[in-house]
């Protein structure tokens, strides 16, 4: 009985302590103020303007001279008040005969070619003129020319192909398990090695 009554006091005196620590907290919550609050810097509760400038009325034609991933690309330099000045080529050798196909290009209102003429890079759009030839429409060959007014024909019009560097693929020799290789036609079982069971 001794045991008993012990635990007892034991059980009421840690119900009293634990009544009294919820009175004290309590009462500490309540009787407590309440802690000044952190108000935002004032410069963060302002916003910022950003005004964009408006476009500088830069027409088409300039992106499309200077396309953006061009490797020759330099900074846009506005072009002097002169008259370019185009070489004429030699009556005796045609002017394609020294053109490579760089590529081609698509924007609204404007498609064209990047031609390699002897050495140095020009873009052509459709209807341009190299030369005598006229630049009449893409194909998926590459880029047809054209001479004169007829359409098609012998001597009249002329396509310049896109050279396409394609990648040479690695072949590695594998070699296969003898369980898994396939049974050459001399090993194929025949019918009668098969038993019917």
């Amino acid at each position: 009985m001794n045991v008993a009554r012990s635990i007892s006091m034991i059980a009421v005196v840690l119900t009293t302590v634990f009544v009294a620590l919820f009175a004290w907290g309590w009462l500490k919550v309540k009787l407590m103020s309440d802690p000044e609050p952190w108000l935002p810097a004032p410069e963060s509760l302002s916003a910022v303007v950003v005004t964009m400038p408006q476009a500088g009325g830069v027409s088409d034609e300039v992106v499309l001279d200077r396309p953006l991933f061009w490797a020759g690309r330099r900074p846009y330099i506005e072009p002097e008040a002169s008259v370019a000045v185009t070489e004429e080529p030699s009556k005796g050798n045609d002017i394609l005969d020294k053109t490579r196909l760089l590529g081609a290009y698509m924007a609204p209102g404007a498609a064209g070619v990047i031609l390699d003429v002897d050495g140095s890079r020009e873009r052509l759009l459709m209807g341009e003129t190299l030369g005598e030839w006229t630049l009449r429409y893409m194909s998926s060959m590459g880029a047809v020319f054209g001479k004169g007014e007829e359409q098609d024909g012998p001597g009249v019009t002329r396509t310049i192909t896109l050279e396409h560097a394609y990648p040479t693929a690695s072949v590695r020799p594998q070699s296969i398990p003898a369980e898994r290789r396939p049974l050459e036609s001399d090993e194929q079982p025949s019918s009668d090695d098969v038993n019917e069971g």
